[in-house]
């Protein structure tokens, strides 16, 4: 077949027509015009047709202008494959449609999948004919901007300079080409805080929009939006207010206040007016951001995986985060604490705002393990697991997908079966609708305001306080919130910046991880391991040390913590309640610590992903119901219990686990009789759990098909967790050690990964991970708990026992079998509540006094914690038994 190139783009005045009106926002003139001439190329031409390919291209540009990513993607996918058999002279139109499957892609939140396909683009551009050689700035560009999302400014600068030279080179052959570029450029020189030299590029882009296009063309937006962000960071708030009032008008006249690109103006906006202390003009700009985004986001976030919905979340975030920040400025005068029943009008707008902030995918999953208790409940638990099997396997086969377009690989046997699934999908949430509407509003869950919160729906207890904080970003603090039943809520500031809450909570972690490495057993030689009680001390102050905060707290025994991101990486437990007395005793004496006045043995402490988390009960459990268990524990290592666990990425290379690495992980003895005595405890058999070369993902898949963990209400994977380390830009995932193989194969490896682990069905009130670094790794932001920890959450467990750092495996195994015994010997007690119990056991205990490290220190005691809501409930236990001990 013969193509002409250049005619297959450029054929006819309407179409090229119909292309610019796109850049002016006359989005339905546009799509009358295609559907012309769709009708009439199809026709003439056939749908594979280069002539019609291009139609069709720009139906996937304007679908994806107007902010529906998914669809734009599909019909993008579709053009890919129709054209990859085109001669070399239909390169330029195949290049087009690459483009803009890339741009998806990256809209999508697929980063580093989109940064392929440019770098694959650029290839192609660079070893094919003139006309393609003409467009290489185009995808310099693109491969530059999928840099930039990865933070990797250096190289993306680099590529925009290059296309800055050969548009130049151009002259006035594409100055709108070189305006673009030159705005990127000067983009990408701020973001690197190259102030002066980007505002020049930024200024000269804009002068040749103006000139060419007039003040009212969307294109200007561009350069408005970054010399409002570069006159924000140079500290030029009211310049920034200039540039984002005249971007807001122009997109909101063209594109309609609810499009995402009018969206993020008014989010501008809102930033610059806040920097320039105009709060209440800045929580309206960001109320009108955060009303538009948070739907378009719900929407697109339905259809990609779980890290790219992170990253389509996150761009809520900010307005989010603007609306707290000028409510809290703007109620300065009125009072921080009220009664019951009669929370100011800011604090509630406040909270219900900050709600939207963390990206998180904890949440999400909590919700799913919700939604799939309550079904479980109606009688529904079938269907409601054949709906996430089916999200998830439409997710894998999507995020798979991406991966193999990032390749260059054969999709379409891919796009057959995400094609299926799809249909799968949604025959089953058509059914569950029809059957068991409510399921939905479970995944789903929308934030909660304070009236709601305290009503007798609301899920809290008259001892309950439930604790909300964000921490705020660059330039703006975090806020805290409390909300009681009867007592009235407050509200504070808190009393650190981001940057010195980060430094903070990773000193004393890092402190508590390094003492917890001390021995129980070998003497001290005259002192043992300190801990700076004046530190855990000021962080308590800067989150609970505000004056109303305190007088609500005071009073309440249940605090029901809700942290987002860094927050989630506080050891709470450890925080000190009470001013240190610099006349006390030496912090590394015993007796001086287990005289400080400690949070986690203060108060019953619990943590919850979401404030909506708390309206979920879990499921309750009859007293004629007996309570099953399954354990997983004491897998075969090689290596001294002396040593540390490295981090995961020395257990991979490029062919996968590396057994011989997982071969020689400490030995963890004690992990062992921690199962035996759990399940002794809950009368369970000898078939009730796995142990030394058992404890592998094979009988650990063979117990799944018995439906053994589908239907245990305790689980317990007494074992190394490998979360730590920067897992960022690695295809590692967080994983639990298993006995390996002699010989690895893929599924069974040695390591079971947090995405193997959401595949697994569960049904389970706790889940025990007595490993290290359970709860969060040594990235702490955003994310929030493990991908680990959350990927119990996926599969079914409604609630968590995990740790924050490393705890030697006899003192896990003595404080999660005690936690457990307490809860079935007070039918009262709530899992935080005999998690408290059992911490303050070992706490005061002073058997290992004259060791290098004793029971009283927090590093012992403090590591672990519940995420999730706990009722106290009635069970039925067989032949339960005494195990209260000391192993060590």
């Amino acid at each position: 077949m013969k193509i002409d190139s250049r005619r297959a783009i450029y054929t006819t005045t309407e179409l090229s027509w119909a292309q610019d009106r796109m850049s002016e926002g006359r989005f339905d003139e546009v799509a009358s015009i295609l559907c012309e001439h769709l009708s009439t190329r199809g026709a003439t031409y056939g749908d594979a047709h280069p002539q019609t390919l291009t139609v069709f291209n720009a139906f996937g540009v304007l679908l994806r202008k107007r902010g529906e990513n998914a669809r734009s993607r599909r019909l993008f996918e579709d053009l890919a494959a129709a054209s990859a058999d085109y001669p070399r002279e239909g390169r330029f139109l195949r290049q087009a449609i690459l483009h803009n499957l890339g741009t998806t892609l990256y809209a999508q939140g697929y980063m580093a999948a989109s940064q392929a396909v440019f770098e694959r683009a650029l290839s192609h551009a660079e070893t094919s004919g003139d006309i393609s050689r003409r467009h290489i700035g185009a995808t310099l560009t693109n491969l530059a901007f999928a840099m930039e999302a990865q933070k990797d400014y250096a190289h993306a600068e680099a590529h925009h300079r290059r296309a800055v030279e050969l548009r130049r080179d151009e002259g006035l052959a594409s100055p709108l080409n070189l305006a673009a570029s030159l705005n990127n450029l000067g983009a990408n020189l701020t973001e690197q805080w190259r102030f002066a030299e980007g505002e020049l590029l930024l200024k000269e882009g804009l002068s040749i929009r103006d000139d060419i296009l007039g003040g009212e063309n969307l294109n200007l937006g561009f350069s408005l939006a970054n010399l409002a962000t570069n006159a924000l960071k140079s500290d030029r708030p009211a310049v920034a207010v200039e540039y984002a009032e005249r971007l807001v008008k122009l997109r909101e006249t063209a594109l309609g206040r609810t499009h995402p690109e009018t969206a993020l103006a008014y989010q501008q906006l809102a930033h610059a007016q806040h920097a320039n202390r105009d709060y209440g003009p800045s929580l309206r700009a960001a109320r009108a951001a955060l009303e538009s985004r948070v739907p378009i986001t719900q929407r697109e976030a339905s259809a990609v995986s779980d890290a790219a919905r992170v990253s389509l979340r996150s761009a809520t975030a900010p307005s989010a985060l603007i609306v707290v920040r000028s409510a809290w400025e703007l109620s300065e005068a009125l009072p921080k604490i009220w009664l019951a029943h009669a929370a100011p009008e800011l604090a509630n707008e406040a909270f219900i705002a900050a709600q939207h902030i963390p990206a998180s995918g904890t949440a999400d999953a909590f919700a799913r393990a919700a939604a799939r208790g309550a079904a479980s409940d109606r009688g529904f638990s079938d269907l409601a697991l054949q709906f996430q099997i089916a999200e998830d396997a439409r997710a894998a086969l999507d995020s798979e997908l991406a991966s193999a377009i990032a390749d260059g690989r054969t999709v379409d046997a891919l796009r057959d079966a995400r094609g299926a699934a799809d249909h799968r999908l949604q025959a089953i949430e058509r059914d569950l609708a029809g059957r068991f509407p409510q399921f939905f509003q479970f995944l789903k869950p929308q934030p909660i305001g304070i009236d709601s919160l305290i009503s007798a729906q609301g899920g809290l207890g008259n001892d309950d306080a439930l604790v909300l904080m964000t921490p705020g970003s660059k330039g703006m603090r975090g806020v805290i919130w409390v909300v009681t039943r009867h007592d009235g809520g407050a509200w504070a500031e808190i009393g650190l910046s981001s940057k010195q809450l980060d430094d903070v909570i990773a000193e004393l972690r890092y402190d508590l991880d390094l003492a917890s490495a001390y021995s129980l057993t070998i003497p001290a030689h005259g002192r043992s391991a300190n801990f700076d009680t004046k530190k855990g001390h000021a962080l308590y102050s800067a989150l609970f040390g505000d004056p109303a905060i305190t007088a609500l707290l005071s009073n309440k025994s249940n605090w029901i913590i809700v942290p987002q991101g860094s927050l989630v990486g506080v050891p709470f437990a450890a925080l000190v309640v009470s001013p240190p007395d610099d006349s006390s005793l030496d912090k590394s004496v015993p007796e001086s610590l287990r005289a400080t006045t400690w949070l986690g043995l203060s108060r019953t402490l619990s943590i919850l992903p979401s404030v909506a988390s708390l309206t979920t009960q879990v499921h309750t459990r009859t007293s004629s119901e007996r309570i099953r268990f399954f354990g997983v524990g004491n897998p075969s290592f090689k290596g001294r219990s002396d040593e540390k666990p490295q981090a995961i990425s020395a257990y991979f290379d490029e062919r996968g686990s590396r057994v011989d690495r997982v071969q020689d992980l400490p030995v963890l003895p004690d992990s062992g009789l921690e199962i035996v005595q759990l399940a002794a405890l809950l009368g369970a058999s000898r078939q009730d759990y796995l142990l030394e070369d058992q404890a592998s993902e094979t009988e650990l898949r063979l117990s799944h098909r018995r439906d053994q963990l589908a239907e245990a209400n305790v689980i317990a994977f007494a074992t190394h967790g490998l979360v730590s380390g920067d897992l960022r830009n690695t295809l590692v995932e967080p994983a639990l050690a298993l006995s390996p193989p002699a010989t690895p194969t893929s599924s069974d490896d040695g390591l079971l990964t947090s995405s193997e682990v959401a595949q697994l069905q569960l049904n389970a009130d706790l889940v025990l991970l007595s490993a290290c670094r359970t709860a969060a790794g040594d990235s702490i932001g955003g994310e929030g708990l493990t991908g680990l920890a959350r990927a119990f959450l996926a599969a079914g467990a409604r609630s968590l026992l995990v740790s924050h750092w490393r705890v030697r495996d006899a003192v896990a195994a003595r404080l999660t079998v005690r936690t457990v015994e307490l809860m079935y010997i007070a039918p009262s007690a709530s899992a935080p509540e005999a998690l408290r119990a059992a911490m303050a056991e070992i706490a005061t205990d002073t058997s290992a006094d004259n060791a290098a490290i004793s029971l009283s220190h927090p590093a012992i005691w403090a590591a672990f914690m519940i995420v999730g809501p706990q009722r106290s409930r009635a069970y039925t236990v067989a032949a339960p038994v005494h195990t209260s001990r000391n192993p060590m």
